[in-house]
């Protein structure tokens, strides 16, 4: 279904009586609306237990200090918690968003610290019309993990996003140490 609902972008609406929303843009909004039907159907209205997880990686690329990453998958730890054989597979998604100013990024992040939950749902996408929310198949969601590329490792599930074209920004006292620089190395 994510192929065919081929996800465009990352999106967010403020609402004076919802708060904070957080819009997975499709082109094909027929099939985005399945995804979440589906999650609906399996997670309920309230994603209580944050099986659906959403991770904002900062910092991927020195030449676009802006851009970040979005990946959606299962909550890693509750996947481990419950296999039995030590063994987890999760599949992600992910989306990287071409910011030109830190400003929406900065503005969400704000939003999400002042709220402490937000709405995920789908949105229509397209060059005629923009971005159409659809508000009806709303999941609140209380937890984001926001990461910098560079405190991403080997072994972590984020290290799926991270491609040979990322350049992640690293900080001072962390150039040799990074995290990061062992995973860069295996596509050198």
């Amino acid at each position: 279904m994510w192929d065919k609902a081929k996800w465009r972008g990352v999106g967010f609406v403020f609402h004076p009586k919802g708060g904070l929303y957080m819009l997975l843009a499709f082109d094909n909004i027929e099939y985005g609306k399945k995804i979440f039907d589906n999650w609906l159907h399996d997670f309920g209205f309230l994603d209580k237990e944050d099986i659906i997880n959403i991770t904002i990686i900062k910092g991927i690329n020195k030449k676009e200090p802006f851009s970040y990453k979005v990946m959606i998958s299962k909550n890693e730890e509750l996947m481990k918690s419950s296999a039995s054989d030590g063994i987890i597979q999760i599949l992600t998604r992910f989306h990287k968003m071409d910011a030109k100013t830190p400003d929406n990024l900065n503005t969400l992040i704000s939003g999400f610290k002042h709220f402490k939950k937000y709405k995920l749902i789908p949105a229509s996408i397209n060059d005629k019309a923009g971005v159409e929310p659809i508000f009806d198949r709303a999941i609140t969601k209380t937890s984001l993990t926001i990461k910098d590329a560079w405190e991403i490792g080997k072994n972590d599930l984020e290290v799926a996003v991270i491609g040979e074209e990322d350049d992640p920004i690293i900080p001072k006292g962390n150039e040799t140490t990074a995290p990061i620089l062992e995973v860069m190395k295996q596509f050198k």
